[in-house]
């Protein structure tokens, strides 16, 4: 097993492409996902038009993560890495989901961690962490 010490980004990246748990209770009160206005009249566990990016805060253990719109995920690690974490969160999502469905398996939303791993002479590395599409992460 090959091992790397990483950086962990603050922030999960949690991929919904269906409206479910957390996601319908905010909808059904204003509209949104995350802060983020989607189509009007969704019932529940609908699927999306398109998977939506979500992130939360990812606290310290013991602590309750917190749900954020995309732009503040972007204000505390900054933009760039904030659009390339979406990036790739959603096209990882949108091939287990294609995977899965294949299989007639619904991959309703899954939470991706993400890390940065020092590169000699380069900028660090964007590497995933911790588990993946998981019974406990998807």
């Amino acid at each position: 097993m090959l091992v790397k010490k990483a950086k962990v980004v603050p922030l999960e990246a949690i991929v919904r492409g269906y409206i479910t748990g957390s996601a319908w209770s905010e909808y059904k009160k204003s509209g949104t996902v995350h802060g983020i206005r989607v189509p009007v009249g969704l019932i529940e566990s609908q699927k999306l038009p398109e998977p939506l990016f979500t992130p939360s805060t990812k606290a310290e253990q013991g602590q309750h993560d917190e749900n954020i719109h995309p732009d503040r995920a972007a204000e505390i690690i900054g933009k760039e890495l904030c659009d390339k974490i979406a990036s790739v969160s959603v096209r990882i999502y949108k091939e287990a989901a294609e995977y899965a469905a294949s299989r007639g398996v619904i991959l309703a939303d899954t939470k991706l961690e993400f890390g940065l791993v020092e590169v000699a002479g380069s900028e660090p590395q964007l590497i995933l962490i911790d588990e993946v599409l998981t019974p406990d992460s998807s």
